[in-house]
Order: C-alpha cells, then sequence, then structure tokens
C-alpha cells in the first residue's frame, strides 16, 4: 500500500467525536471527516474529490441509505469509493440489498475506533474485501448470522396463513409489509422496541421504498381489517373484537401479538 493519505468520511455527528479520536485517525495516516447522520445529500454534491471511504449507519436518519449508496456509485468520481455500512441488527430479509447496493464491507456494532481504522486501511487497500470487525469475509458473516434464523419457507407459510385467516387483503401494500414486519419480528423479537428506528427501515430496504411508507402502508391494512375482518378470528387472535369499545391495535402492538404467539409455537414444537 502507498504512503497516500487516505481521506474517509464517516456518518456521526462532529460534537460526538473528540480531538483524540481525531488524532488516532491521523496517526494511521486517514484523514478523518464526520457528518450529520443525515447529511448524505451534501456527499452527493460536495465539491472536489471524493473521499477514499465512506462510513455510514443502515438506519441513518433522513435518507435510504441503500438507494443513497446506488446512486453516488453511477457518479464517475465515487465509482472507486469504498463504502462500509454499520449497524446494531442485520437480518437475512435484507441481506440481497446490502449486498447489490454496492456496499463494499458491512460492521456488527458495537466496534471500537482501532477496529474501523484498520477496516477502512483494509478495504482501501485490497480490492473487493468485505470483512467484519473480525476479519471475516462477507459470506462468513451473512452465514453466522443466518444460523440463529428458524426455517424461512415454514415462517413465511405461518405468517401467510394466520394473515390470511385475520382478513388482511392481500392486494394492499400493507400486507407484504406486515408479513416482512412479523418475519422480522419473530427471528429478531427485540425489534418490536425499535419499530421506527429499525423494523420499518429494514422493511423498507427489502421492498425498495421508505419507512414512512411502510408506517402509513401497515396502519391503514389494519384499519381495513378492524372495519370489515371477521370478528370472531380477531377477538381469538387479540382478545377483543372489532366491535368492541377498546380500540384497534397500534402497528407494534398487531406486529407484536402476531409474532409472539408464532414464536411460541414454535418454541413449543421444539
Amino acid at each position: 500500500m502507498s504512503d497516500h493519505k487516505l481521506k474517509a468520511m464517516i456518518f456521526q455527528s462532529a460534537k460526538d467525536v473528540s480531538n483524540d479520536v481525531y488524532n488516532l485517525f491521523a496517526a494511521n495516516g486517514i484523514d478523518a471527516e464526520f457528518a450529520a447522520k443525515d447529511g448524505f445529500q451534501a456527499l452527493e454534491n460536495a465539491k472536489g474529490d471524493a473521499p477514499d471511504a465512506v462510513v455510514l449507519d443502515l438506519f441513518s436518519s433522513k435518507m435510504d441509505v441503500a438507494i443513497g449508496v446506488k446512486s453516488l456509485k453511477k457518479i464517475e468520481k465515487f465509482k472507486s469509493v469504498k463504502f462500509i455500512m454499520v449497524s446494531s441488527f442485520f437480518d437475512k430479509i435484507i441481506e440481497k440489498e446490502i449486498v447489490n447496493c454496492g456496499v463494499d464491507c458491512f460492521i456488527l456494532k458495537p466496534f471500537d475506533c482501532a477496529t474501523l481504522i484498520g477496516i477502512i486501511k483494509r478495504v482501501c487497500g485490497t480490492d473487493n474485501v468485505v470483512a467484519n470487525q473480525t476479519g471475516k469475509d462477507k459470506n462468513d458473516v451473512l452465514n453466522n448470522i443466518s444460523q440463529n434464523r428458524g426455517n424461512e419457507p415454514g415462517l413465511e407459510l405461518e405468517v401467510t396463513k394466520i394473515l390470511h385467516q385475520i382478513g388482511i387483503p392481500a392486494h394492499i401494500k400493507g400486507y407484504n409489509y406486515l408479513r416482512c414486519s412479523i418475519m422480522l419480528s419473530v427471528n429478531t423479537p427485540s425489534i418490536i422496541n425499535a419499530v421506527t428506528k429499525m423494523l420499518y427501515p429494514s422493511v423498507a430496504i427489502n421492498f425498495s421504498t421508505t419507512a414512512s411508507r411502510v408506517e402509513r402502508s401497515i396502519r391503514h391494512a389494519i384499519e381495513v381489517t378492524w372495519s370489515r375482518g371477521n370478528v370472531e378470528i380477531l377477538d381469538a387472535y387479540f382478545k377483543y373484537t372489532a366491535g368492541s369499545i377498546r380500540r384497534r391495535p397500534t402497528n407494534s402492538e398487531f406486529i407484536a401479538m402476531i409474532s409472539d404467539r408464532i414464536r411460541l409455537q414454535m418454541e413449543s414444537a421444539s
């Protein structure tokens, strides 16, 4: 590798970065620039040379990261830029989009600054390197994550059956978004505690849409079902009927109730 000083843009608010961090990057031959998480557009409009590496969070606010990377890769000066994506959450349901959007490296949180520096240098110094924080290649990362998942075809079949029983209209967008959301929640129960920051963005990535559209479509699907669905079935699943005084469940309540039911069935069957 040459003595060329690397330039890295890292999407993290500069106010959260200490001088020690800047100095550590500099000591390792990296000129690090920190930007707000929602400043992705600024990178596309930036004048001058592109950075050697861009580090961004999969669930950064105010931007669709996968679509953003694809867009930047079409711009001549960004074609050689190495994109490093970080996240505290990953699931096979978004694997295809991550692999195909042009990201060169995926890192699971938590990791320290020294680890990130090592990965930036490695990715920029070797073509087609995809590593996690322990240096494993991309397929190892994805396979390790997938080992903890249940039988995907069987799970999808069960979720589909329940949605049909409840009466979610299959022709509306919220149907597919709900099915995807429930499967994610079954496989990763903690995601239901981060519906806005993790669940909706995960579904959005899978369907090349936005988190807000996912939220609205799911809400619409539940509203339609609550007004037209089978009262006895709804009562069986949610312990109160569509015609009762109690309100219909929120998006997160609906997803949590169905996913918990499926998870308990899977545990009792194992």
